[in-house]
């Protein structure tokens, strides 16, 4: 097995041999994060650039657990001491500087009286699975609607809207959805149908006009709703939303 196949078998979480002790270990500091525990845990010194923003405490006072630098949630391969974690791939997520959190993955192997951790980071990997997996999730909710709207009757489409609105809240964590459409009177728009979550403030109501205020929007692209930019640049826009932030998406049926 060449180094890149060993490098990527780790990084995949197939161990089949276990790395060698080295007694002159010689530090890498442009790839990952090694750390130095004693056989309870504690981490008594960090190695690599990525170590640096993870406010690990090296060298002052009394060392920390590991399971101190962790996103609560994340600690159950953590069980026990090193010793029990020798053969296994552990996924870690370490919380960082504010809402920043690193996600690593690595393996422990004995070093003299202590143990070495080795850490890769895997934050890429994880970003793109999950929107692999949230575009998945968006598709199949984008045909069951539109399963729904071509089974529907008339009289049922308002209740299947909201239905749908509901959905679309909940799949994308935002408290409020409402569906515009252009009538062709002088009223302008109006809101077809609008949900609200239970904790939500009741911005919109179904069958609310709202004038000519998304004439002058581009219909072909997304618009993110900044509060403090559409205060100034269009209040009525920052109006209709409340003062907060959101997000416009534009349809048109060719």
């Amino acid at each position: 097995m060449i180094h890149g196949e060993r490098f990527f078998g780790r990084l995949l979480g197939g161990f089949g041999e276990q790395a060698p002790e080295s007694p002159g270990l010689q530090w890498r500091t442009d790839a990952g994060i090694q750390l130095v525990l004693d056989p309870q845990g504690r981490v008594i010194d960090a190695h690599g650039l990525q170590r640096f923003g993870l406010g690990l405490a090296t060298g002052e006072g009394t060392p920390r657990l590991l399971l101190d630098y962790l996103v609560p949630g994340s600690t159950q391969a953590l069980e026990g001491v090193p010793a029990d974690w020798t053969g296994h791939s552990l996924d870690l997520d370490f919380q960082g500087p504010g809402l920043n959190v690193l996600n690593t993955r690595g393996w422990v192997q004995p070093q003299g009286d202590h143990w070495l951790l080795q850490l890769l980071d895997i934050s890429d990997l994880r970003r793109h699975s999950q929107q692999a997996g949230n575009r998945e999730q968006c598709m199949q909710l984008a045909l069951s609607i539109t399963q729904q709207l071509r089974q529907c009757s008339a009289a049922r489409l308002p209740e299947v809207i909201h239905e749908a609105l509901r959905c679309v809240a909940q799949q994308w964590r935002v408290p409020c959805v409402a569906l515009a459409v252009r009538s062709d009177t002088a009223l302008g728009w109006r809101l077809y149908s609008a949900y609200h979550a239970f904790d939500a403030p009741l911005l919109w109501t179904s069958g609310q006009t709202v004038g000519e205020v998304l004439d002058d929007l581009d219909a072909t692209a997304p618009r993110h709703i900044n509060a403090d930019l559409e205060r100034s640049r269009s209040p009525l826009l920052n109006s209709l939303f409340g003062n907060a932030d959101g997000l416009l998406v534009p349809y048109r049926d060719q």
